[in-house]
């Protein structure tokens, strides 16, 4: 079917240096990225808000707690686009023919104009569908394929984000180099409100 991926199409899976993971702006969709609602409306990944709420694919829905914008550095993000339409940072994980897989393993990354890349924190659901594909939200919890990660799938990320300026009020924006890694690893590790030298 038009807008889906086959195990044809897939790439080998690549060996994921994990310090990349989720690369320096932190994983995350372009905003003009189509977010499946409740109501089974679109709308553009820019326009989801704190209450906001979205379907996980089960039948079930979950609510925006936060979204968290990350400005791109001179208006342009490396994106990988998947068949659908869905744009996201090379490796931010999507579940992809009941896998968790890094976009960059499905296809090329490729330059584009962009403002801003989101993430979300999500009450009630550990992804959100975006394009029909599941992307995983911040703090989810998953353990599987791509999506394990440290931080990004730990409590740790939403205790961060949410001693940020903007959290109550449910949009926290972070600079380009928001992104903190351990020195001695090159992981990820923490995420910074205000870019620090």
């Amino acid at each position: 079917a038009s807008g889906t991926i086959s195990a044809a199409q897939e790439r080998p899976a690549a060996a994921i240096n994990m310090a990349a993971y989720n690369d320096r702006y932190g994983g995350c969709i372009a905003g003009s990225s189509k977010a499946l609602l409740a109501s089974g409306k679109l709308c553009n990944v820019s326009d989801l808000s704190k209450g906001d709420h979205i379907a996980v694919g089960d039948g079930t829905s979950a609510e925006i707690s936060c979204v968290v914008r990350t400005r791109c550095c001179r208006q342009r993000a490396m994106l990988v686009e998947l068949p659908g339409g869905v744009r996201l940072t090379p490796y931010h994980p999507v579940q992809v023919l009941g896998e968790w897989r890094f976009p960059i393993e499905l296809a090329d990354a490729k330059d584009y104009d962009c403002d801003f890349v989101y993430s979300f924190i999500v009450h009630g659901a550990s992804f959100l569908l975006v394009n029909g594909l599941p992307c995983v939200a911040l703090g989810h919890g998953l353990e599987q394929g791509a999506a394990a990660h440290a931080y990004f799938a730990s409590r740790q990320v939403i205790a961060d984000i949410s001693a940020m300026p903007g959290y109550e009020e449910g949009l926290v924006e972070l600079s380009p180099e928001c992104v903190v890694r351990d020195p001695a690893t090159g992981a990820v590790c923490g995420l910074r409100s205000e870019w620090q030298p």
